[in-house]
C-alpha cells in the first residue's frame, strides 16, 4: 500500500521495478501457488520490453559500426 501511495505523490519513480513488485506482490496474494509462474513470466516480459526498444535506427548504427571497426581491426592483426 505504501507503494502505491508514494506512486501516486511522485511520478518520478514511475520505473518499471514499483510495478513488477506490485504485480509480484498481488500474484502472490491472490495466486500463491502460481507465483514463481508469474515471476518467470515478468522476468521474460522486462528482458522482451529491454531488448525491444533497443531496437531503433539509432541503436542499429552504433552497433554495426563498432561491429565493423572490430572486424576491420581483427582483420589487420591476421594480416601483420
Amino acid at each position: 500500500m505504501m507503494e502505491v501511495m508514494s506512486l501516486a505523490l511522485d511520478q518520478m519513480r514511475w520505473q518499471p521495478f514499483p510495478f513488477q513488485l506490485i504485480t509480484l506482490f498481488t500474484a502472490v496474494y491472490l495466486y500463491p501457488q502460481r507465483a514463481s509462474i508469474f515471476l518467470y513470466a515478468l522476468l521474460v516480459a522486462t528482458y522482451f520490453y529491454s531488448g525491444l526498444h533497443k531496437l531503433n535506427l539509432g541503436f542499429n548504427n552504433i552497433i554495426t559500426k563498432t561491429i565493423k571497426v572490430s572486424i576491420k581491426n581483427q582483420l589487420k592483426n591476421i594480416k601483420m
